[in-house]
């Protein structure tokens, strides 16, 4: 009898001790680092997604004084000088898509930078035919995630930058 009292003992320590293994961690959300990736003209760009990326690079979505959006990040590795900021008009975030067509619009909509400090290529809605297009999928706990998308114009000139699978991850707001 002692010896199976024991082993009811031990199993329900063992059975306790994997349930408090198993326990859902509610501050998950908050340990991830942000990201963002996407590729211009074929080439992927990966900003943040670790903690050693976090001190030169940057991403988040940004809030102006007037209380409009943009998705941007900035990458200063490697010497590097790689910036992406796309608006989205409108004073309130949601799960939906925000798009943009054409040139003329009030301000400049969607920017991307390339290259390095010393030599890079400035690209942005110039076009009649330029878009971009971010889409929220969800929001968790101030977070938001995400898919955007892009074709927008050499500064000064004609070539087009195509920016397809951009994806952002954990994203916060950051007041400007």
């Amino acid at each position: 009898m002692k010896t199976t009292t024991s082993v009811t003992r031990s199993f329900i320590f063992l059975f306790v001790l994997c349930l408090a293994a198993c326990k859902k961690d509610n501050n998950s959300s908050q340990s991830a680092v942000a990201s963002l990736s996407f590729k211009a003209n074929g080439t992927l760009y990966t900003w943040g997604g670790s903690t050693s990326d976090t001190s030169s690079t940057v991403t988040a979505i940004y809030r102006d004084a007037s209380g409009l959006y943009s998705l941007g990040g900035i990458d200063l590795r490697n010497n590097g000088y790689n910036k992406l900021s796309f608006d989205i008009t409108s004073s309130a975030l949601q799960t939906t898509v925000y798009a943009h067509k054409g040139a003329g619009k009030t301000g400049q909509i969607g920017e991307c930078t390339l290259g390095t400090l010393s030599n890079s290529t400035n690209y942005w809605n110039s076009a009649v035919d330029d878009s971009i297009s971010v889409t929220i999928t969800s929001v968790d706990n101030g977070y938001f995630n995400g898919t955007f998308k892009g074709s927008i114009t050499r500064n000064g000139g004609t070539e087009k930058l195509s920016i397809t699978d951009g994806q952002f991850q954990r994203l916060k707001i950051i007041n400007e």
